[in-house]
């Protein structure tokens, strides 16, 4: 699943980038294999939408977040 996909409030682990013409951008702002993330907003229509990496918050473009690919955590404990 990509992160466009997952809801408001999910976090999820980032598992790969695919290769488009957003990468670069993802991986200099932090995005990497294995990194969680947390999906804390949504504008109407999911355009854009605004996760959590780290300390930062980030708003990402739809096709950008359709160029990441996660697996949800279920049971997260920090």
């Amino acid at each position: 699943m990509t992160l466009n996909e997952i809801s408001v409030g999910e976090s999820a682990i980032i598992t790969s980038l695919l290769n488009n013409e957003f990468t670069l951008k993802l991986v200099e702002i932090g995005f990497y294999e294995n990194k969680m993330i947390t999906v804390e907003a949504k504008s109407l229509g999911n355009d854009p939408i605004c996760v959590s990496l780290g300390n930062s918050k980030i708003m990402l473009r739809d096709k950008e977040a359709k160029g990441v690919v996660v697996r949800r955590c279920d049971n997260i404990v920090m």
